[in-house]
């Protein structure tokens, strides 16, 4: 009598038991994407993808290799040796190990994605492909060879609800649409003065050397700037424009962690445990899939005071503030705080990326006025240090390796503060010639004093301890700090001549303290010594003024704007700075909060710009 067939007797082909192996990964990639999802809160509103599929595409494929492993070097053998109960058992013994370390060791993300959050089919589609993965993945262990279809069936239902669970969704906020047209206020102009201190400011002012803060000061309310802490001012500066706390914007420091092309931050992550997660997430670090850059503006979750004033129709110019790249479209101009190093890298080898400025007609204006280290010359650079021709000569190389030290880094520190002070006033013009009146409110940040602070205020004259510098120094960069002082006084004087009858805001991020001990001690800011604070203007009440923190900055500038001031911001009004008689003729409106749809450019920015911002920070101190 004849044996019946190897299928008849539940056996299966070297072919089913591959495809098995595959069928079981795909759907155990299913479910362990839903976990972390869920356990991580990676709501799908990225776009173009979103982070839920760029995972799933990335665990499918370990889980697939893994399984084509166990294949060749378990369920083959066996196969192939007839024994064929200790190969189905093999099969079952993976699904059971994988079911285990899911429900065991990631508990809370199971129960986050049986219970998600969101309406319709945001709702059900994730438990629903957990649940028919779950029964794929039962299939693999359990089924006999004539039932391999079920599994199949199983397998693609789990794909589809997983794919309908992790497409792009859009953002919850609805479309600002045209909002009501504020009513007429005067000009309004703010220059961040990154890392100026009252310490340093008070004795140049006394000696007459800062006559346009003098002036602003002497004439408007002032005060010291409570910060945040820690001290990094992308943060901090975009606090200054939105009034929320970083975690709220999303904005917490230099770098953000990006995964493929998604140019929103990924954030901290929740791992898996037991599955294999830390060493895919290992992997695609070495292949730079996962990689931090310099933060973005695609990072900041909620509003800008651009966004805003856009909405309402007021004209309103950005000029090389933290966090701009891309330019977002305004109603009126962006300059990103990337276009300088994008230059930097490119010029005269190939074309600028897109997005570097709005509107995209200004990116090939504002290039053209940028300066480069090696055009700095001796005269520009004897206004901050004591040079000769041959120590001169020495610097103006272009140091793209970012060396730490002032001897490496004054003419970058130069060139990138004029280009700063060139683009300004070109935006400033061309606003003028655009919009009658010119630009309804001016952002401007400098950066000069903070870099120079880092670099060089152990040698400056303005400091009483020098940390054991040498006596050469001393006289070579004692007056680096001093005259990058000068030189944001300076520009801050061109821009206030031009704007008329305006209202000025000026304010700084942190101040300069020495911190540290021993080998250690240096000039930092990392205790959060506060910033400075001027407001000079028709709004404002003229003296000292204390209690001001980053987050009342917002609702002042909103109201400067007669804006609407959200209940939900992290600050309160500083009515104490404004004249009674301005308040008293015009109240503050109130809104619950902004409801803006935010508008995203691609960031397109190259990798030789990204290396080049984060080496410069590097040389800062800012990143290790």
């Amino acid at each position: 009598m004849t044996a019946p067939p190897a299928r008849e007797r539940g056996r299966f082909t070297v072919a089913e038991g591959l495809e098995r192996h595959l069928l079981g990964a795909l759907a155990a990639a299913t479910i362990g994407t839903h976990v972390l999802v869920a356990r991580n809160g990676l709501l799908p509103v990225q776009h173009p993808t979103t982070f839920a599929a760029e995972f799933w595409q990335w665990i499918a494929i370990a889980y697939v290799a893994a399984a084509a492993g166990a294949f060749a070097l378990v369920w083959l053998p066996l196969h192939l040796s007839g024994r064929d109960r200790l190969a189905r058992a093999a099969i079952a013994l993976e699904c059971a190990a994988f079911a285990a370390a899911v429900v065991f060791l990631n508990t809370q993300g199971v129960l986050a994605a049986l219970r998600p959050e969101g309406t319709g089919i945001s709702r059900w589609a994730p438990p629903a492909s957990v649940g028919l993965a779950a029964a794929a993945l039962a299939a693999t262990a359990l089924q006999g060879a004539r039932r391999v279809w079920a599994l199949r069936l199983l397998t693609a239902a789990a794909m589809v609800a997983a794919a309908i669970a992790f497409r792009p969704l859009p953002l919850t906020r609805p479309p600002s649409g045209s909002l009501p047209r504020t009513p007429p206020t005067p000009p309004l102009i703010v220059v961040g003065l990154d890392g100026a201190d009252w310490a340093y400011l008070d004795p140049l002012i006394a000696r007459g050397e800062l006559p346009n803060l003098a002036r602003l000061r002497a004439g408007g309310a002032w005060g010291a700037l409570e910060t945040l802490r820690p001290t990094l001012s992308p943060a901090i500066w975009t606090t200054v424009t939105t009034g929320r706390t970083p975690r709220r914007h999303g904005v917490r420091g230099f770098t953000a962690t990006r995964i493929g092309g998604i140019d929103e931050t990924l954030p901290p992550l929740h791992p898996l445990r037991g599955l294999l997660f830390r060493e895919i997430l290992e992997v695609l670090r070495a292949r730079r899939y996962i990689r931090e850059r310099p933060i973005s503006s695609a990072s900041r979750k909620v509003p800008a005071f651009w966004n805003l004033a856009t909405a309402h129709g007021l004209p309103v110019d950005v000029v090389e503030w933290w966090a701009t790249a891309p330019a977002e479209p305004v109603l009126g101009h962006v300059v990103s705080d990337r276009i300088y190093f994008e230059e930097l890298m490119s010029r005269g080898r190939r074309a600028l990326p897109p997005g570097l400025a709005h509107p995209p007609e200004l990116q090939r204006e504002v290039s053209a006025l940028i300066v480069l280290p090696g055009e700095v010359t001796l005269a520009e650079a004897r206004r901050f240090a004591d040079l000769g021709p041959a120590e001169f000569e020495g610097m103006r190389a272009p140091h793209l390796s970012s060396r730490a030290g002032i001897a490496y880094q004054l003419t970058y520190f130069i060139a990138s503060f004029e280009s700063t002070r060139r683009i300004a006033l070109h935006v400033a013009a061309r606003s003028r010639r655009r919009f009658v009146g010119g630009p309804s409110a001016f952002f401007v940040l400098f950066r000069i004093v903070d870099k120079t602070s880092h670099a060089a205020l152990q040698y400056s004259s303005l400091a009483d301890d020098h940390v054991g510098a040498r006596p050469e120094d001393l006289r070579r960069f004692g007056e680096v700090v001093t005259g990058a002082y000068r030189a944001a006084d300076a520009a801050l004087g061109e821009l206030v001549a031009e704007a008329g009858a305006a209202n000025v805001v000026v304010l700084s991020d942190h101040g300069f303290r020495i911190e540290g001990e021993g080998a250690d001690r240096a000039y930092n800011h990392r205790g959060g010594p506060p910033g400075v604070f001027v407001g000079y203007g028709p709004a404002f009440r003229p003296g000292r003024v204390d209690g001001l923190t980053v987050y009342d900055v917002f609702p002042l500038l909103a109201y400067l704007k007669a804006l609407p001031v959200a209940d939900d911001l992290a600050g309160a009004m500083p009515v104490a700075l404004l004249d009674p008689a301005v308040l008293a003729g015009r109240s503050v409106e109130r809104v619950p909060t902004y409801a803006l749809d935010l508008r995203r450019a691609r960031d397109e920015g190259s990798e030789t710009a990204d290396a080049e911002m984060l080496e410069r920070l590097r040389a800062l101190g800012y990143l290790k």
